[in-house]
Formats: C-alpha cells, structure tokens, sequence
C-alpha cells in the first residue's frame, strides 16, 4: 500500500497556503469586518511568517491587509507603531485596505517621549509647522485625530476606513496639505488615491449621542477623489458649508444612520456636491435634539423638495422616519381611537345614512369608509405644503423602502391635487416604470389598506412590469431600537390574503414580514 507523501509547509502549493492563511486572518468585509473575530490568530500567522523566507513573503500582506479594531491598550501606539512599520516597509503599505477603528482614540496623554518625537519628526517631514509641545494633553480635541493622519499617509492603497468622530474632534496635517492657503503647500496628487468607502461611526459618551464634524469629512472627501460610498451619522448643524466646499463628484452611495436629525439644506447642499448619487439611505429622527431644532426645515415636506435634486440619478431610496405620534388637532377618542373633528363629521354623515335604526361603532365605521373615509393617525403637519404627491419622475429607481410617516407627506399632496376624500388610487400612480423593489415601513390606516388593494389591482393588470417584490414590515430603527411597536400590524392579516393573490397574478411576491432587521452597513447591498 502507498503512502501519500506528507508535504511540508513551505512545499504547498502558493494558492493551498493563502488558503489557509485567510482562515488565520481573513479579508475584511466592509462596515463589519469579519477579521475581527479572528484577530486573536494574527498573531499566530506573523509568528509563521518568521519561520522561512517563502511563508514570510506570502503571509505578511495577508497580515497586513487589514487593521481591525479591538480593544486593545493604548490604541493610540499601536497606530504609531503601525506607520512606522509602514515607513520602513512601504512594500508592504500598499497592501493596506481597510482601517477599521470602532473605539474612541483615547489616551492621548499616555504617549511617550518616543512616540511624540515620532509625530514631531512627521510634521516635519512633511513641511508642516510645530505643534505645542503638550498638544497630546491641551489639544486633545484638534489633535485626537493626528496619529490616524500620519498612518493614512503611508497607506496610499487604503480602500475602506472606518472611524469613529465626534463634534470638536477635527484633522490636523490632512486639511493643511489638501486646501491650505499658500499654493505651495497644496498637495497636488490624490493622497489617498484608492479609498472608496468611508464610515463615520456615531460617538457615545454615558448614553449621550453627539454629533459629528464635517470638518474631517470633507478634508477625507478631498484626499479621495475617488470616494464612492459615505456613510455618516447625525452631522453638527454648524458646519454647513465646510470650508474647502464638500467634494463628492464620485459619490454613489450617501447613507445617514442612527437615527441622525439633519436640516434640509445641508443636505440640499451634499446632493449638490454628489450629482452622480445613486443610493440613499436616511434613518431620520425628528424627535432628536433640543426642541428648537425640530423647524420646517427638519420636517418631512422638507426632505422630500429636497430628494427632487436626485431624481434622475437615484435608483435605490431607502427613508425611516421617527417622528411624534399625535392624533390630529381637534381630535377625540372613541373607541380607542383618535378621531379628528373631519373625521368625527364623516362618521355623524355615515350614522345618519341609516337613520332610524341603532347601528354599533363597527357599522357607522364601514359606512364612513363606504362614503370615502380616510382614516389616518397623527397625519397633521405644520410645514409649508408639498408639491410632490408621488415619485413617478424619479425614472431610474429601482429599490424603495418608504415608512409610512414619510408616506404621508406625499399623500397630503395627492388628497390636496385630487379634491377627492378617497385615496385608493393613491399607491398605483405612486412609482416609476422601472421599479423593481418596494418595501413599506410602518404602514398604517384604513384608507392604506385601500390603497394597496388597488396597487395590487393595477400590477395585477401588468403596470409595472418589473416589480419583482412587495413587501411590509415593522419599522427597522422604530420597532426594533426604540421599542415602540407597529401595533397596527395584525391588521393586515386582514387582507394579506387577497393582496398576495392579487400581486402573484402580476407576477410579484408580496411579503407580510413580522421582524425588520436594522439596516446596518453590512447589509446594505452597495457594500458588496
């Protein structure tokens, strides 16, 4: 009987050892790398990689493809350390993709004098001027942000970046070499040639939620004239027009997260900038912030005149909205139910069409509906009225996920420009030829159930010969954050069975979903 032969290590084949080096250190996926679940094996393939000049060659730029974070001690030397490595390696710098740094740069003050005479002597190369000698314990908000600076100048192959940000934090040495004043000591090529993803992570301190800084965005956006996916949380509302003029003109993906509160016009602005964009997510919370900040200019009507700006270019929309859940003015409650002053007429109208018999609160209520009720909750709005009342102009999306907060906005137009009490036809004129994807977060109401009937009505009869899929569902920041559940819910169970029959005869599969999980940056497909 033969025996197979039994191969060494630094025998195997080139493409069998990258194999099982990425299960030591694997390839970091952007917004949630998997290699930080397995950087307690790191150390283990750079103690391989010591052991012959073959294994060492293969093994060190899978080692060096990604710095994952963790929590370490002193993060802030260990970031010194790796851009001195890179110095002296600079083979090995352009192997660097992803930067993942989740955990606040803290300790400034813990450096030592070898590690401050480091920055020293890299300000100095570089041409710029002298620090105070104690930035790391005076300066800790102008000079948090320094030693991250000095690694991305020696990773000019840097794809992904990570980074957390708060709203005094701020660049040093980018924003000087990338817009300074004096033409001289502009930079002239890209420094960071290569990066395409940028994620600002949210800042907690105790619970509290701060906001960022566009300051370091747009001196990253101007290192990168390549970027093509940014995603931020709530930005700080002073710096609406950094001062280098935001430059996104390779921007095709603009996500704000958790639950950001951000004013129209600095978002007005950024779409301006980034006149390519096809992908927008928004997680808005109206109830973020002190109450002097919740104006028309944060409103829902606001957001949408300002979405006009993208309608030839979008083709993915994704728009969650938390908002305050108040029963309309003059309203009162019947039933377990806020009923406003209109309704409340409509409903003495639908009493009085059976007049002389007794009719119970369940058949008044279907008669108000049979004369054209709408029934909606908390609806009422202050803002200056919308013009828009449906997104048919937007004649490249593809992918919509709309909750129904954001929803009524349009369909306060749509009743307005119809003069008519009944909305069924509202959700069929709703969409683009083109649209493939429609998921509805939180969709409530009476006159919705309607509405969607007849949507599902009109894809029966083939308008929109692309839709693939139909789908509600909770509230993915709502629901699944803030505890505050879709109570109306179990009434579609109602019709779920005529719709699904309904959407299937146009060849769409309609989907009632119990859970929405939240849309983090990983599963966001513009990620991939």
């Amino acid at each position: 009987m033969a025996v197979s032969k039994v191969y060494h290590l630094t025998e195997m084949p080139t493409e069998l050892l990258l194999h099982i080096f990425s299960f030591l250190s694997p390839d970091c996926s952007v917004g949630l790398p998997a290699c930080r679940d397995k950087f307690r094996d790191k150390p283990s393939l750079a103690r391989l990689s010591l052991t012959s000049r073959r294994l060492r060659s293969l093994a060190q730029p899978v080692l060096f493809h990604c710095f994952p974070d963790s929590h370490w001690k002193n993060p802030i030397h260990r970031l010194i350390c790796l851009a001195r490595t890179l110095a002296a390696r600079p083979d090995l710098a352009q192997h660097m993709k992803y930067i993942n740094i989740r955990n606040p740069l803290e300790d400034l003050d813990e450096l030592d004098d070898a590690d401050k005479q480091y920055v020293d002597s890299e300000l100095l190369r570089l041409g710029l001027p002298a620090i105070p000698p104690y930035w790391n314990v005076d300066g800790e908000g102008q000079y948090r942000l320094l030693p991250l600076e000095l690694l991305l100048l020696r990773t000019p192959g840097l794809v992904t970046l990570l980074l957390p940000l708060d709203y005094d934090w701020d660049l040093h040495a980018l924003p000087q070499l990338v817009y300074h004043q004096d033409e001289g000591a502009k930079c002239h090529a890209p420094l960071l040639p290569h990066l395409r993803h940028l994620q600002v992570e949210r800042f907690f301190i105790a619970g509290d939620r701060f906001e960022s800084s566009l300051g370091p965005v747009d001196a990253l956006a101007h290192a990168a004239p390549a970027l093509e996916t940014l995603s931020l949380p709530t930005p700080a509302s002073e710096d609406w027009f950094p001062s280098g003029g935001l430059r996104l003109g390779a921007l095709r993906a603009l996500h704000f997260r958790w639950g950001v509160s951000i004013d129209a016009g600095l978002l007005a602005h950024m779409l301006a900038a980034a006149p390519w964009l096809e992908v927008l997510t928004l997680d808005l919370d109206q109830l973020a912030g002190p109450q002097e900040r919740r104006s028309k200019s944060r409103s829902v009507e606001a957001l949408w005149e300002v979405l006009e700006a993208r309608a030839g270019t979008l083709r993915e929309l994704w728009l969650d909205v938390r908002a305050e859940r108040v029963p309309p003015r003059g309203g009162r409650r019947e039933h377990g139910l806020e009923l406003g002053n209109g309704l409340m007429q409509t409903l003495a109208l639908a009493q009085g069409v059976g007049a002389g018999h007794d009719l119970g609160f369940g058949q008044w209520l279907a008669q108000g509906l049979a004369s054209g009720l709408a029934l909606e909750f908390g609806e009422e709005s202050d803002s200056e009225e919308l013009e828009r009342d449906s997104l048919a102009d937007f004649e490249k999306l593809e992918v919509l996920k709309v909750d129904g907060h954001a929803l009524s906005a349009l369909r306060r137009t749509w009743e307005r420009k119809n003069r008519h009490p009944r909305v069924d036809g509202f959700l069929a004129g709703m969409f683009p030829p083109g649209i493939r994807e429609v998921t509805f977060w939180r969709l409530d109401g009476l006159a919705m159930r309607a509405a969607m009937q007849e949507f599902a009505s009109v894809v029966a009869a083939g308008e929109y010969p692309r839709l693939e899929k139909v789908r509600l569902a909770p509230s993915s920041r709502t629901d699944s954050e803030w505890g505050e559940r879709w109570v109306n819910q179990g009434a579609w169970n109602e019709v779920v069975g005529a719709l699904t029959e309904k959407f299937a005869t146009g060849g769409v599969k309609f989907e009632l979903a119990a859970e929405e999980p939240y849309w983090t940056a990983g599963r966001l497909s513009v990620w991939d």
